[in-house]
């Protein structure tokens, strides 16, 4: 039997984890592909280093509608980043600006044109992630393709489970395709499929759901009081459903027919009653009397 070394014990410990984590997703299977670029974004790591993240889309092939990602990350003392990001650029048949802060106005442009590219997907060396290289430039503009939503919502921002992990991760990037990028707890970044993750449901207090309807109810009062030039010191944002429409039922309101439809059913189902609009008045028409002359009479010559 071989010696236990200085790290077995706290291997041991970590059995759990062992048993619980997954291979990470391979993403998209290496190939050449047809793809558009749907959106060019200057974000930042984790460390705060700039960092430029692209959307690949496949637009043709058994994967179209697969979203890949990709990008560029900045460093002062390591310029390969830098590098790799001005010969991207060329072979989109852009020309590399002399300040590096234009790069902004260069990344919405490309995103509002979607280029259409010939890519290859290359699985980077150790690590789970596939590298998109362009080949070609197929066209330089062309027609935004929506991916192929899979019957979901946009996840980002959200928490998910990913596979049988316990520890929820945070969906950083959701394009609406099969995959999404999420984040764990370290901050670091998994691209993986959208079926191998679960959302968190959030569980939501019965109280603080009925209060927040309430809150929202009262802020629709006061904007519409604020409309209409009510300027009372008692009101703010503070206060409750009920106190808010104690105050403003204390004033006399326009008439019903001066608000939409939706701001009458606010009102009135808040025990605030609107003016009936007055019935115009009809006016009166008096014909004048007309009097005619009588017909002139002829005059009449006796022949002589």
């Amino acid at each position: 039997m071989a010696k236990k070394s200085e790290f077995h014990d706290k291997l041991e410990n970590m059995d759990g984890a062992w048993n619980s984590a997954k291979p990470a997703n391979e993403g998209l299977e290496e190939g050449t592909y047809e793809m558009q670029i749907q959106e060019v974004q200057m974000k930042e790591t984790t460390k705060g280093d700039p960092r430029v993240a692209i959307t690949y889309l496949v637009t043709e092939g058994e994967q179209a509608g697969e979203l890949a990602f990709d990008g560029f990350v900045f460093l002062e003392d390591k310029p390969f980043g830098m590098r790799l990001f001005k010969s991207w650029l060329q072979m989109l048949g852009k020309e590399v600006p002399e300040s590096f802060a234009e790069i902004e106005d260069l990344l919405q442009d490309i995103s509002a044109e979607n280029p259409l590219v010939m890519a290859k997907a290359v699985q980077s060396k150790g690590t789970d992630f596939v590298n998109i290289k362009i080949l070609e430039l197929v066209d330089a503009t062309s027609e935004a393709v929506e991916p192929e939503a899979a019957g979901e919502e946009a996840w980002e921002g959200t928490e998910v489970l990913y596979q049988d992990e316990d520890v929820p991760c945070t969906v950083t990037v959701d394009g609406g395709g099969a995959c999404i990028t999420i984040q764990d707890a370290d901050g670091t970044d998994y691209e993986v499929k959208r079926s191998e993750c679960t959302q968190v449901e959030v569980e939501v207090d019965p109280e603080e759901a009925e209060a927040g309807k309430a809150d929202e109810v009262a802020g629709q009062l006061l904007e519409l009081a604020s409309a209409c030039g009510i300027e009372d010191e008692r009101l703010n944002d503070e206060l409750s459903t009920e106190e808010v429409v104690a105050i403003l039922s204390e004033y006399n309101w326009p008439e019903a027919n001066k608000f939409l439809e939706e701001e009458v059913a606010l009102l009135e189902s808040n025990g605030i009653e609107l003016p009936k609009a007055k019935a115009a008045k009809k006016k009166t028409v008096t014909k004048k009397k007309t009097t005619t002359k009588p017909a002139a009479k002829k005059k009449t010559t006796k022949k002589k």
